[in-house]
């Protein structure tokens, strides 16, 4: 199920139960969209630490993956999808982190082929 990895939040911006509510919230906003079919357990939320602190907080990044095809998952779903991760990290932003000032979250495709394709030994 969808995968959710956020970069760009200071690791000393806030505490941890307000990551975890903010994972909490996506996960929330994400089963919310009922033509997804998707539960907030099924939710991977990730928030990878950056190696560099200059601009952290500033712009926020999100990529979603691993959001199977399925045909109730339109385009005007999926846009869906992003406007309520989008807000979920706005509304945290606007109490934990001041200075942002862009949050963009990106839909990567998930291509049934590609992924059996990795999975394939050298021998096929």
């Amino acid at each position: 199920m969808p995968v959710i990895t956020i970069q760009g939040i200071p690791r000393d911006a806030c505490s941890d139960s307000q990551l975890i509510l903010l994972i909490k919230a996506i996960q929330s906003a994400v089963s919310g969209i009922a033509e997804l079919e998707i539960k907030p357990d099924m939710v991977t939320v990730f928030m990878p630490s950056d190696l560099v602190r200059q601009g952290l907080g500033e712009e926020i990044i999100v990529h979603v993956t691993g959001l199977i095809p399925k045909r109730k998952r339109t385009a005007k779903v999926k846009e869906r999808l992003l406007m309520a991760i989008r807000d979920a990290l706005a509304a945290f932003a606007k109490e934990n982190l001041r200075e942002c000032r862009l949050i963009e979250v990106f839909l990567l495709s998930y291509e049934i082929e590609a992924h059996i394709g990795l999975a394939r030994s050298p021998a096929d």
